[in-house]
């Protein structure tokens, strides 16, 4: 079946696809019948929420061989973990967060991962080294940390910071 994210065709394999989760079998796992175009190289199936980027890295965890573990990149673990997670794949998810975890991210990167993934277990490792007033203020100030906090959640840090210096 042919697959399309932004510009880019995908030609996957869709028994192997509908393998790693119950949405993606209920999706492409049954037989298609007869004369539907849907799928093919000239009506692909879009995946307008995708970047073709994301699409390719999940397809090489996807078809990485289990003793070749694919290159630690932060980038590519985001994209297999943002896939895996949209489309259920537990393997997928497992993956990417315990190589992610090993890359030992910022607090500020860890809490934006674990708010958009619900990754319940590194909220409170990430809230505590954030609040952690042995640490200064200005190494979780950076513009981008500020981004993936957000700014409410940045103010709400530094206020409680503060609340934790009075005491």
């Amino acid at each position: 079946m042919f697959w399309q994210a932004e510009n880019t065709l995908f030609c996957i394999n869709a028994s192997a696809l509908a393998s790693y989760s119950e949405p993606l079998f209920n999706a492409f796992g049954l037989p298609r019948p007869p004369g539907l175009k849907e799928g093919s190289e000239e009506d692909p199936i879009l995946w307008p929420d995708l970047t073709a980027a994301e699409v390719a890295s999940f397809l090489k965890w996807m078809t990485h061989i289990e003793w070749t573990p694919l290159p630690p990149n932060e980038a590519t673990l985001v994209d297999i973990l943002k896939v895996s997670h949209r489309w259920m794949v537990e393997q997928g998810v497992a993956y990417a967060i315990h190589h992610l975890e090993q890359l030992g991210l910022p607090a500020p990167h860890r809490l934006e991962l674990a708010r958009r993934f619900q990754i319940v277990t590194w909220i409170r490792p990430a809230v505590q080294s954030l609040l952690d007033i042995h640490q200064p203020l200005s190494s979780f100030s950076s513009e981008t940390d500020v981004e993936y906090m957000g700014p409410k959640v940045y103010t709400i840090i530094t206020r409680a910071r503060e609340l934790i210096l009075r005491e």
